[in-house]
């Protein structure tokens, strides 16, 4: 198990155990960190599974805060949702994982392609530039002429939180050298187009590793969603607990994350630029959550790729 694997599960359960009692959290420790002969005994588990099983206490352990905070409910209120996260808390505990190759999926409706001309928010029509009189292009991540998945640009300085929340603007994605992906099955929160490809996260990783594949990093949802809450934290000057939305995924309604980044400008004296950079956060760790994002930095060689559709 990878170490930032472990450093998420022990930072979760730490969490989890503080709201939930020390047994919940022995109950992780467990599981996760007891010998390998024990860990064969209770459940064969992949890196996959533990790396999703990372986010979903992350995600109870982000709740479970939330609930603790929560004003004008009652204790019994409080006591309800907690029993029902310490109910998801054991089903994952008690999960034995399908066994399936763990894979992360890439979507995209032209994969030759590397642009895209983004629409006009107003016009619904392509985007121009107002020097050029052309179409904008926005670089995007293809598959190059060596069938490799190359991100715009492989030398690019985007950073990790710039990339999610560049959205079309050209100077950023276009300058980016990660490329995102969703899990392949069943957490993503939104399809992005009518082809995809597949990789096996735990194989690269493991040739990255071993010196096979250089140049390539893989950042995994715990990994993506840290960055930005890091970014949202220094910000505000100290920690500040984002709730998860009442869409699909935790992720939030526009009304939430406008009024949950006034409470915090208000609460935290966060004005002008700063104040625009914290809700651009706030949306881009809403959008992470929705989509279990995952950012790969670098060139994907073709053969760790596998074409589904």
């Amino acid at each position: 198990m990878s170490e930032a694997i472990v450093k998420a599960l022990d930072e979760a359960a730490s969490r989890v155990g503080a709201s939930l009692g020390k047994d919940a959290s022995k109950a992780i420790t467990d599981l996760y960190r007891d010998s390998s002969s024990k860990l064969t005994d209770v459940v064969k588990r992949s890196v996959g599974s533990d790396v999703e099983h990372a986010g979903q206490l992350k995600q109870i352990a982000d709740k479970l805060e939330q609930n603790a905070a929560r004003t004008g409910v009652s204790d019994a209120e409080k006591a309800t949702e907690n029993a029902a996260l310490k109910q998801k808390l054991s089903d994952i505990l008690h999960d034995p994982g399908s066994g399936t190759k763990p894979t992360i999926k890439r979507e995209d409706n032209d994969f030759s392609q590397d642009h895209f001309v983004p629409n006009d928010p107003k016009t619904k029509q392509p985007k121009i530039d107002k020097t050029t009189g052309k179409p904008v292009e926005v670089g995007k991540s293809h598959i190059n002429a060596n069938g490799d998945l190359e991100p715009a640009n492989p030398n690019g300085k985007t950073t990790m939180t710039q990339h999610v929340i560049g959205g079309n603007n050209p100077a950023i994605k276009g300058s980016s050298p990660y490329t995102s992906f969703a899990p392949s099955k069943g957490v993503g929160g939104k399809q992005y187009g009518s082809h995809e490809y597949q990789v096996d996260y735990n194989k690269l990783q493991q040739d990255i590793g071993g010196g096979k594949v250089n140049g390539v990093e893989i950042h995994d949802p715990a990994s993506v969603q840290g960055s930005i809450q890091g970014e949202i934290d220094g910000i505000a000057g100290q920690h500040v607990v984002v709730p998860h939305g009442s869409l699909p995924n935790g992720e939030m309604t526009q009304p939430e994350k406008a009024a949950f980044g006034k409470q915090v400008a208000q609460q935290f004296g966060i004005k002008g630029e700063a104040k625009n950079d914290l809700t651009a956060r706030i949306n881009a760790l809403s959008n992470s959550r929705r989509d279990n994002e995952w950012l790969v930095k670098g060139t994907i060689p073709g053969s760790y790729l596998t074409k589904i559709r």
